[in-house]
């Protein structure tokens, strides 16, 4: 990956030739995966693999276990038309998992142990790191994405719901108080 400012309204060309470069060491901290860039400060527990902090131009945005995916007693009834089943209590959480040998039988990685919560791209434009959970049985790989020069984290989850009558919700708590939501919604 590479960045471009493009000329408007105009063809840009790029020429791009290939350059084989020794495989880099990526970062591999004891407590805690830490970037930084001009206006974003992102830190990622390695004890659960959630999102510490989310801080952009001084204000902190993650509230505490931010990420989290909670499980909720669901119903064969795909239109919800029976139960508001958003205001029942969670059954559990996804947790980290701790054994390096049932990481990597998640990941389906050749080798026979991986770090649950490691730096996977520290490259010049993208960091990327993953964190492997399961609860139950079910497994989730967490891909958190955050670029050098912006203040955009993405969040990939591969999720593997094995669960009966189950569904799974991501908690995004937000690190301040907000006095009034505007969203959207399509009905």
């Amino acid at each position: 990956a590479f960045r471009a400012t493009l000329a408007p309204f105009s063809m840009n060309r790029f020429d791009i030739r290939e350059e084989l470069r020794p495989f880099p060491v990526l970062p591999q901290p004891e407590k805690e995966i830490r970037f930084e860039n001009e206006r974003m400060r992102l830190v990622i527990s390695k004890e659960t693999g959630l999102i510490e902090s989310y801080r952009v131009d001084g204000m902190e945005y993650a509230g505490q276990g931010f990420g989290t995916l909670e499980v909720f007693g669901d119903n064969e009834d795909p239109w919800g038309m029976a139960d508001n089943l958003y205001s029942s209590r969670p059954l559990g959480r996804f947790q980290l998992v701790k054994d390096p040998r049932r990481a990597a039988q998640i990941a389906a990685c050749a080798v026979p142990e991986l770090a649950p919560v490691r730096v996977i791209e520290w490259g010049d434009v993208l960091v990327k790191v993953e964190a492997i959970m399961e609860y139950q049985g079910s497994t989730a790989i967490v891909q958190y994405e955050a670029n050098r020069f912006g203040t955009e984290v993405r969040m990939n989850i591969r999720l593997i719901n094995g669960l009966k009558d189950r569904m799974v919700k991501l908690m995004l708590p937000l690190g301040f108080r907000a006095e009034a939501y505007r969203g959207k919604t399509m009905f």
